[in-house]
């Protein structure tokens, strides 16, 4: 009758040495294209926003907003104000004034209000993937703390490129066509072919 043998402590020596070599190699490249992964989905979330932001823009007759905040990596949509919440707006401040020494003040009197329902609300994004700016029609230079984008009912928007960046620093570009309102995705860092808030005659001019 044979006997069965078990591993000896050196050959599990060698297979746990292996495992680790190999853990050790393949972990990095696991978490850069989860991390890939993770801004490309960002990207296709913030064009959905876009999307479902000119729905209900065409819909209610009103303009809608995407604020996107690059320092806080959040971005969230929003609405006008109405005349009465303003009104109420410019007494609280009038009553108790001290209580907006803090640099609040700007944000409650900016003439809109984030805004959310069941399918859209502030969003922050995923771990290790970051706004890297945004740059907006007539803008000069990319915009690196806080950007508003305004959708309107005739589907219009104000025209846009948002970039992101995962843990490899790869640029992923959300790029918003003004008449059409259509977001775009790129895997790049995308310029459009003509510049952002110039006019084909300007450029011809050029």
């Amino acid at each position: 009758m044979s006997k069965s043998h078990g591993f000896t402590l050196i050959e599990l020596s060698v297979v746990l040495l292996l495992l680790a070599i190999i853990i050790g190699i393949t972990a990095p490249r696991l978490v850069s294209l989860i991390s890939e992964s993770t801004a490309a989905a960002s990207a296709r979330r913030l064009a959905g926003a876009v999307a479902y932001l000119r729905s209900l823009a065409a819909r209610k007759g009103e303009s809608f907003f995407l604020t996107i905040d690059t320092k806080e990596n959040t971005w969230w949509p929003a609405v006008l104000k109405t005349a009465q919440e303003e009104t109420e707006i410019y007494e609280e401040f009038e009553e108790t004034p001290w209580l907006y020494e803090d640099g609040s003040l700007d944000s409650y009197f900016q003439t809109y209000r984030e805004f959310s329902d069941d399918l859209i609300k502030k969003t922050k994004l995923e771990k290790g993937v970051s706004f890297e700016a945004v740059k907006l029609a007539n803008d000069n230079e990319p915009i690196i703390q806080k950007a508003t984008i305004e959708i309107k009912p005739d589907g219009t928007v104000t025209e846009a490129a948002i970039y992101l960046s995962g843990s490899k620093k790869r640029i992923y570009t959300v790029y918003i066509r003004p008449y059409t309102g259509h977001a775009y995705i790129y895997d790049e860092y995308f310029v459009p072919e003509r510049s952002m808030g110039v006019s084909y005659e300007e450029e011809e001019e050029e």
